[in-house]
């Protein structure tokens, strides 16, 4: 039989308190600010997301402002609009670079993902996938996808396919936080290919058995998945990588890496940023005692240098750590 829809009961969208306004203590003393949706304000200084996703800062009089002011710069509102920015540009990327992969490989998608998600109904539209009116059977396995459909504060909504295996986590880091709310969820009967990569902070999650919560937490801090990506202000990713080695190391060289690639990624100026990223992650791996998988290390390696992104440093203490190993062995490469 088609699987019934579940409602999720943990938050119901009639249900949410009213979070569209709040006033508290602002990031600095003294001062009172407001968030309002997609809007920040502290001291009549204002930051707002606009529906073309830019963020536009206006002084107390609403004039335009073209810089951030100082009122605003590096305040916890701000970056939280720019999470939410970069979360509803990659929302569509994903989806359609999901729903083509679908249309390749003939993949029957539920009508209620298309329902649940108008991000996913024009994805699958523009791939040329036809949503089926009776879903697949469900799937038990740890690599079926089960929908998560969130809703924010400025009423947007969002619906994420996530591994059966790790939606418990998001489920309850989601009910504890206090943007988006889990408003639905349903199992969608599509399996993950066996040879798909984990995405992130999935495969930090399932590095650590064990301490998935923390390890999604240490995500959620940081700014990923549902909440964007850090790479915007590069002085906060860098204050939050200084109180993670204090709070959490053993995610430490997870997280450097996954920087490392969003800069190698962007190109121009962040091919430097990369180049750093990538040898603190490595020496973040040896102050504590980290042992990746060793092809997994020395494809990296490869990347890296066919980008020209590797510093000489890191090259030299990889050198040294091959030196002992004994040439001619099964899958060791001797340093000459």
């Amino acid at each position: 039989m088609a699987p019934a829809r579940e409602r999720a009961t943990l938050a119901r969208a009639g249900d949410a308190p009213d979070r569209t306004a709040r006033t508290a203590a602002g990031d600095e003393t003294g001062s009172e600010h407001q968030i309002m949706g997609r809007r920040y304000a502290v001291d009549g200084y204002t930051a707002e997301l606009c529906d073309d996703l830019q963020v536009v800062y206006r002084n107390p009089r609403g004039k335009k402002l073209q810089q951030i002011p100082h009122q605003l710069a590096d305040t916890q509102g701000v970056r939280r609009l720019y999470k939410l920015r970069r979360t509803l540009s990659e929302h569509p990327r994903q989806a359609r670079v999901q729903a083509e992969a679908w249309a390749t490989a003939g993949t029957r998608v539920p009508m209620a993902l298309a329902e649940a998600d108008s991000v996913w109904r024009e994805a699958l539209d523009d791939a040329g996938v036809e949503p089926a009116a009776d879903p697949p059977a469900p799937d038990d396995d740890e690599t079926a996808l089960t929908a998560r459909t969130y809703v924010h504060p400025d009423d947007h909504t969002m619906t994420l396919l996530l591994r059966t295996s790790f939606a418990r986590h998001w489920d309850a880091l989601v009910e504890s936080q206090e943007e988006w709310a889990l408003t639905d969820t349903f199992a969608t009967g599509i399996r993950v290919p066996e040879d798909t990569e984990l995405p992130f902070p999935e495969r930090l999650m399932a590095a650590h058995p064990g301490q998935e919560r923390e390890a999604l937490e240490a995500a959620y801090d940081f700014g990923w998945s549902l909440w964007g990506s850090p790479r915007i202000h590069k002085s906060a990713a860098d204050d939050t990588l200084e109180h993670l080695a204090t709070t959490a190391p053993r995610f430490l060289p997870a997280f450097l890496d996954e920087i490392a690639d969003l800069c190698l990624a962007e190109g121009g100026k962040h091919k430097e940023y990369a180049i750093g990223y990538f040898t603190r992650a490595r020496n973040a791996e040896r102050e504590h005692h980290t042992k990746p998988d060793e092809h997994w290390l020395e494809a990296r390696y490869a990347t890296f240098a066919d980008h020209g992104a590797l510093a000489v440093g890191a090259v030299r203490a990889r050198a040294r750590e091959l030196a002992p190993r004994v040439a001619g062995g099964p899958g060791v490469i001797a340093a000459q």
